[in-house]
């Protein structure tokens, strides 16, 4: 990237990496849950491939930035305690990231953006630093299904219609840009509007044709 001229600061190493990474990975669900099981059996098998990449692009990008990116985002503590590990390991933190989805949850107390907001302000204040949404997304239709088929709780006042994922997305851009606890924030695939699996999701429609939440990126 760097030798053709792509300007890249910062490293997202993994993708989702709550429960493992390489290989190093815990596929049982009770045991992946538990804290004290990740922390002890799991999470010191990733430090030395984290860090061996983090190496890797410190060779090419010195004054590079890293973040890890987790799922769990609900599940402040959950985060907190993996980052902090991480840390205290050598692994490089630089920001803090997240997927955040909350129409995939019925909780209506955690899909409020006031939730988010002190999510990351808990964040920020556990670790010193800031926190990046790295995937995020609002359907468009409660009609679908795939493998995503049960993430269509409507979060209250914004209903599962084109116009509702326009003020979603403008709301969340409005926040993301106004508290300092974020550094930016990343909409999951709007493209992908043919693949039977997010087209909800997607910022175009079944032809090709955008929808509202196109335009709600602007300040």
């Amino acid at each position: 990237m760097t030798e053709r001229g792509v300007d890249i600061d910062t490293f997202e190493i993994g993708n989702e990496i709550d429960f493992g990474i390489c290989g190093e990975f815990e596929p049982e669900w009770p045991k992946r849950v538990s804290l004290e099981y990740m922390r002890t059996q799991v999470w010191p098998r990733m430090v030395p491939i984290l860090k061996a990449a983090q190496a890797g692009v410190l060779r090419v990008r010195p004054d590079a930035r890293f973040l890890l990116h987790l799922a769990r985002w609900n599940e402040p503590e959950y985060a907190v305690a993996f980052w902090r590990m991480m840390l205290q390991s050598g692994v490089r933190v630089d920001e803090a990231g997240l997927s955040y989805f909350p129409s995939s949850t019925p909780n209506a107390e955690h899909q409020s953006f006031g939730y988010l907001k002190a999510q990351a302000a808990q964040i920020v204040k556990a670790l010193g630093r800031p926190v990046v949404i790295c995937e995020t997304g609002y359907p468009a239709t409660a009609n679908f299904g795939g493998q995503f088929a049960a993430w269509k709780h409507p979060v209250p006042g914004y209903p599962l219609d084109p116009d509702g994922q326009a003020r979603w997305i403008a709301d969340l851009t409005t926040l993301i840009r106004t508290d300092r606890n974020f550094t930016g924030a990343y909409y999951w695939s709007p493209e992908w509007y043919d693949g039977r699996i997010w087209d909800a999701f997607a910022l175009f429609d079944a032809h090709g044709l955008a929808r509202p939440g196109v335009r709600s990126f602007r300040p």
